[in-house]
């Protein structure tokens, strides 16, 4: 079978499979982005008895998927509605690229993504 090789969202390297002292975590916020520890600015593990939130999802800011500007979550980007996605994007963005957009619930939404969950 195939294993999931998972990317660091900040420095784009794989989790190292021969490595486990170099572990990723997953953000348990809206993005579900997988950092390495030190890349996320943390000095070890966080805790697993408690959620842990990167810096994006904290402030409530992310980085829009096509032209890589931050804007405010639910006003200037908006998250993708696929599951597990973790994707923002600005709608003029998508815009560009023919893509419909329906915003569902403050977030977009591509129609046609729900067939792929």
């Amino acid at each position: 079978g195939l294993d999931t090789i998972w990317i660091c969202t900040e420095c784009r390297e794989a989790e190292c499979i021969s490595d486990p002292d170099a572990p990723l975590i997953i953000c348990d916020g809206p993005c579900n982005r997988p950092f390495h520890p030190q890349c996320a600015g943390l000095l070890s593990l966080p805790s697993e008895d408690e959620p842990w939130l990167c810096a994006d999802c904290v402030t409530g800011r992310h980085q829009c998927s096509v032209c890589k500007d931050y804007g405010e979550d639910g006003v200037d980007v908006f998250l993708c509605d696929v599951k597990g996605c973790g994707l923002y994007f600005h709608e003029s963005c998508l815009g560009q690229y023919n893509v419909d957009v329906a915003l569902i619930e403050d977030e977009a939404a591509v129609p046609g993504d729900e067939a792929r969950t």
